[in-house]
């Protein structure tokens, strides 16, 4: 018999680098991970749990469950302490989201009032100044009154807030119930790990690791972790390095063959390889290479949308369509909290906004489903802020209109208008392909907004 061929040392030692899994694919080879690995969560994934609606939290809640039951859920210390000190945020986070809108629903009912006031005005000087008739004019101050205009707007507004209030009123989680230690959802999750849980590291050891982070890992930009070098503390810094060393601790005293199923919503660059346009690809081949040769074993990373997923494929979870969009939802929000107003500088008002961007589809695609303040930029001048409750969703409404639909649009097409064209809405969307535009996360929209207004004075706001 002949001699079987070697595969070159090459393509051995460097696998996991020639090696790409699709990120939409759940492929047939991680079946062993989901039925016989050992499964890991990140605090986001437990955290998430909070901000979702009940239905999917569920469904969810369910198919931990089907790992759970099989004793192959773990949780490192670094995750469980995370997730203790944030579970408030969570919940608060949300409930904030909530006002914001409502706060932005009112201010966009006032600032539509002052529109027809300006329009009625407007009409009012023509039929002075071209037709002579004060009489008429005057009989518009009175048709067209501030209580008039309150009252054709009030069944509109009553509609959304009655909205607003329905969607208050179904959060069965609040500040109030996550202070009590028998939070039933609280129960629910410490349940799924019983008694296996990571211990926390003695005092010498974390001051070694949190010190071979800062001072070694970070610096070479080695993953995890590198990426939160902006935290506060050097022990807020070194959070996910620590989560790691727990890993490759725990995995190496685990029976062989040993499988890390670990399930995250991070993919930032310390975690995730990223391309040319700074997404994420795959997770870093060296973290696959590292936990191979410190504990012998393979590891697979998936984002929590993946995971339920795989769960359906090979655990036969029962998971709804609703459940993806959820998950969706709130991955898109990058589990970033909201910065503070205090933050915002009026000597430097754009510091902490976002890098400038294309106003095209294309160029507001990354901006996250969230809270925030927008502000667009006319040859580096600003000519509009505005707050909302969603900033990829206004951002694109401000491209396509219809015109009461949105200021910034109206504003736009007031502009180009001619006393023989109407601009269209392509004609508005080209002009504001010319612009940039940057946002702004912030669960206090609406006060920012009025900083940035007396700030940068843009036109289209007066």
């Amino acid at each position: 018999m002949g001699e079987v061929a070697k595969e070159p040392l090459m393509l051995t030692r460097y696998r996991s680098w020639f090696t790409s899994r699709r990120d939409s694919t759940i492929l047939e080879a991680y079946k062993p991970f989901f039925t016989r690995g050992t499964v890991i969560l990140d605090a986001n994934v437990l955290l998430d749990l909070y901000r979702y609606t009940q239905e999917p939290r569920n469904q969810v809640l369910a198919t931990l469950g089907l790992v759970a039951r099989q004793k192959r859920l773990w949780l490192p210390h670094q995750v469980g302490l995370e997730f203790a000190r944030n579970r408030p945020k969570a919940v608060e986070g949300r409930l904030k989201r909530l006002s914001t809108v409502r706060g932005i629903v009112d201010e966009q009912f006032r600032a539509a009032a002052r529109s027809i006031a300006e329009a009625r005005n407007e009409v009012a000087n023509l039929l002075r100044d071209m037709a002579h008739d004060d009489t008429t004019a005057d009989n518009l101050d009175a048709e067209i009154g501030e209580n008039a205009v309150s009252s054709a707007l009030k069944e509109f507004r009553e509609t959304l807030t009655h909205h607003l209030t329905k969607l208050r009123n179904a959060e069965n989680l609040t500040p109030q119930h996550v202070a009590a230690a028998n939070e039933p959802l609280l129960l629910q999750i410490a349940g799924l790990f019983d008694s296996r849980i990571g211990k926390p590291p003695v005092e010498a050891e974390l001051q070694r690791l949190v010190q071979h982070a800062v001072t070694y890992r970070f610096p070479n930009r080695i993953p995890p972790g590198y990426a939160d070098q902006g935290k506060r503390t050097d022990v807020a810094k070194a959070g996910d390095y620590l989560l790691w060393e727990e890993i490759i601790q725990h995995a190496a005293s685990l029976p062989k063959p040993r499988r890390i199923l670990f399930v995250s919503r991070d993919t930032k660059e310390d975690w995730y390889e990223q391309n040319d346009k700074g997404q994420p690809v795959r997770p870093w081949p060296a973290l696959h290479d590292e936990l191979q040769a410190r504990s012998d074993a393979e590891l697979l990373i998936l984002t929590t949308k993946d995971f339920l997923e795989g769960a359906q494929k090979f655990l036969g979870a029962k998971l709804g369509e609703g459940t993806y969009e959820e998950i969706d939802r709130v991955s898109e929000d990058l589990d970033q909290e909201p910065l503070p107003t205090g933050s915002i500088d009026p000597d430097a008002p754009l510091a902490n906004f976002s890098d400038p961007q294309s106003y095209t589809s294309e160029g507001v695609a990354s901006a996250p489903r969230s809270p925030g303040v927008h502000v667009v930029l006319k040859d580096g001048a600003a000519v509009y802020v505005g707050a909302t409750g969603n900033l990829r969703t206004r951002l694109r409404q401000h491209l396509t209109g219809p015109r009461g639909s949105s200021v910034l649009h109206d504003r736009v097409g007031r502009l180009l208008d001619t006393p023989d064209h109407a601009a269209s809405a392509a004609d508005i969307a080209g002009w504001l392909g010319h612009c940039t535009v940057r946002w702004y996360r912030t669960g206090d929209a609406l006060s920012v907004k009025e900083t940035l207004i007396r700030a940068l004075t843009p036109p289209f706001n007066g």
